[in-house]
Formats: structure tokens, sequence, C-alpha cells
């Protein structure tokens, strides 16, 4: 019977993973890579696609999970990749570079890896400039990743309407003939569950945007293209 590994386990394996390699069933080479991802730089992954589609077939889906692993330390995270304290009962089955398997207690579940993300937004104001022209809130250098996590924008002293997006890299399951894609959702404060509206952009898109008027977006994978040179300064709306 496989070994399986409380949280805190995962954290010390993940430490030394290499003398962890038979607990998490994983080869020399997928722990050596692991090790190497881990050893400067967060790396996240989360269950939002199983989840999605295990709700969508009306199966019972497993409790949305997303965890950030940095030079050995993991940490779970909420939607809004805020550090949240350890759910209890989880254990790890499996780590590998692109997934990480998890035992909720009930069943098991998989966790992709996320790409980061870099992005830029823009909220139009309730009023406008003097002489009539609409004006912005922009923010940069909004980070996630593309496992649906998702970004808080306006609302409050802004003067904008609270907005939130998120961006998920999606694999229809068969029978679907959807090719796979990354899609940029746009949601209202008053539905963070619903979007309002979206865009797509082949699997391999390296940006995404979407412009409804009212709101920009643009988000960039980090790593695939020079960043975008937009700013609060150049921004023209």
């Amino acid at each position: 019977m496989r070994q399986r590994l409380s949280t805190l386990g995962f954290i010390s394996c993940t430490a030394a993973l290499m003398a962890c390699v038979g607990a998490n069933a994983a080869t020399s080479s997928e722990a050596a890579s692991i090790t190497a991802q881990m050893a400067n730089t967060a790396v996240i992954y989360s269950n939002t696609e199983e989840v999605y589609f295990d709700a969508e077939a009306g199966k019972e889906a497993a409790p949305k999970l997303t965890i950030s692993v940095n030079s050995g330390k993991v940490t779970y995270l909420d939607d809004y990749d805020v550090p949240i304290p350890a759910p209890v009962g989880v254990s790890v089955v499996k780590m590998a570079p692109d997934i990480v398997i998890l035992n909720t207690g009930k069943r098991t579940t998989e966790l992709r890896r996320g790409n980061p993300i870099k992005c830029w937004a823009s909220v139009r104001k309730d009023k406008t400039k003097p002489g009539g022209k609409d004006d912005w809130h922009f923010v940069g250098e909004l980070k996630s990743h593309d496992q649906g996590g998702r970004i808080r924008i306006g609302g409050g002293e802004s003067g904008t309407p609270a907005a939130m997006f998120r961006m998920r890299t999606v694999y229809w399951p068969q029978p679907s003939t959807s090719r796979p894609s990354k899609v940029l959702y746009i949601h209202t404060a008053e539905d963070p569950e619903r979007a309002v509206s979206y865009s797509w952009a082949n699997i391999d898109a390296s940006r995404v945007g979407v412009n409804l008027r009212w709101i920009q977006v643009s988000c960039t994978i980090e790593g695939a293209e020079r960043g975008s040179q937009v700013s609060k300064d150049t921004f023209r709306g």
C-alpha cells in the first residue's frame, strides 16, 4: 500500500525531496526536476479544473484546493492567493513537476501546476474628467496564475465599481470537441461565480485581453513574451 504523508510530512519531504522519493512514488528524475523548480521560486498548483468539471458532470467534487510551494515550504491559498490555514486531514499521494495529487480523506484530487501571469486592468470611474471625458482607475503589475487565480480591482475609494477577473487553462474532457484554451473571465462584485463576460485564445497564447468599455484587462503569461509596457501614465482608455 502506498504510503501517504501528512501536510507536515509534505513540507518536510519537499524540503529534502531526494530522500523522500519512495514515500511520494516519484522517480529520481521527477524529484530532481521538482527540487530545481522549487528552489528559488513559488510554484502554484490548483484543482480548479477538476472541481469545475466534476460539478458540471453531476459528480461529488473535491473541495477547492490551491497550494504554493516555495523553497520546500507549502502554503495553502484561497481564491485570491492569500495564505490560509492548512486543511485538516489532507495528505499527499504523489508529487510530480506538473501535478500534485492529494487525498482529502474521502477521495483523491489532482492539482495542476499554474503558469504565473502578470496583468494590468483599468475600470472606468463613475465620474468623468473635467470636460466630460471618461476617467479610468488603472492598476498594473497584478500577478496571479492561470489555474483560476482571482484578482480584485476597483471599488472603495477608487471611484469605480468593484470587479474581479481570473484566468483558466482549460482542457475540456471527452466527448467535448472544444479546443484547449486560455480563458479570461470578468466578474462583478455582485456575482463572483458567474462571469458577466469572457474571452479566450489558443492554449499556447502568451497574452489574453478583453475590453468591455467599462473594464479593460490584459494578462501575459510570464516568460512567454516581453511584458506589457502600458502604465498608468500611458493608458489612454
